[in-house]
């Protein structure tokens, strides 16, 4: 979470209307807002969530805790650092068999837990969720496809998408389903000649990964606007 309370809000709305037994989620929520209020706030909302193992991990990221809004393209190596700096201590003490990464500005369908873990079988290491690219012109989507005679991964333009479960090269971390052992011991940053942390976190590793394009989810930069 970074300093924006109204994604906060809507990403509680969001747990809230979770099916799944409560009994069965260890809750980790990453607080880097600086922002005491909205530490209150998510506080005395774990107090009456009926979650039964949550842990709120305060701790800072950046100088400026509004940076994940900063112009991306003039910021990039801050916010790669930064959000580097976050998946690393979130990951790192991870105890279950399976990890959902979701990031505060992404909302995804409310089912979405029960279909990704659906689409696991032993052979699939993580399941992705789509979402588009705040940053891009013209639009894409943060799901990477390996391009023939390219090193580099490629995100996959919109329209030309496929339908139903397939197989992808990697994804951002918005809404992503993996196996916690490939989350602990990597070590997040932009790693060869990608400036960025997600698609460094596939090249460096050979992983079974699989997208399901029905579960499309909103890429928020503000209440009520997303993409």
């Amino acid at each position: 979470l970074s300093d924006r309370p109204w994604a906060w809000q809507q990403l509680a709305a969001w747990l809230d209307r979770q099916t799944w037994p409560k009994g069965q989620v260890r809750l980790t929520i990453g607080d880097t807002s600086q922002n005491e209020g909205m530490a209150a706030e998510i506080q005395a909302w774990i107090a009456t969530s009926g979650y039964l193992d949550v842990r709120h991990l305060r701790f800072s990221v950046a100088d400026d805790p509004q940076l994940a809004d900063a112009p991306r393209r003039d910021h990039a190596a801050e916010v790669t650092d930064a959000v580097s700096r976050g998946w690393s201590r979130l990951t790192r003490d991870l105890s279950t068999a399976w990890a959902l990464c979701l990031e505060d500005d992404i909302l995804p369908p409310d089912d979405a837990i029960e279909r990704m873990l659906r689409a696991v079988n032993p052979a699939v290491d993580a399941v992705c969720a789509p979402y588009l690219s705040r940053h891009s012109t013209p639009p894409h989507w943060l799901v990477f496809e390996k391009v023939s005679g390219a090193t580099a991964l490629r995100d996959v333009r919109l329209g030309s998408e496929p339908k139903g479960v397939t197989r992808v090269a990697g994804s951002g971390f918005g809404c992503l389903l993996c196996r916690t052992q490939f989350l602990r011991n990597h070590p997040f940053g932009p790693h060869g000649n990608n400036p960025w942390y997600d698609p460094s976190f596939f090249q460096t590793q050979d992983l079974h990964v699989i997208c399901d394009w029905s579960l499309k989810c909103r890429h928020y930069s503000g209440p009520e606007v997303w993409v």
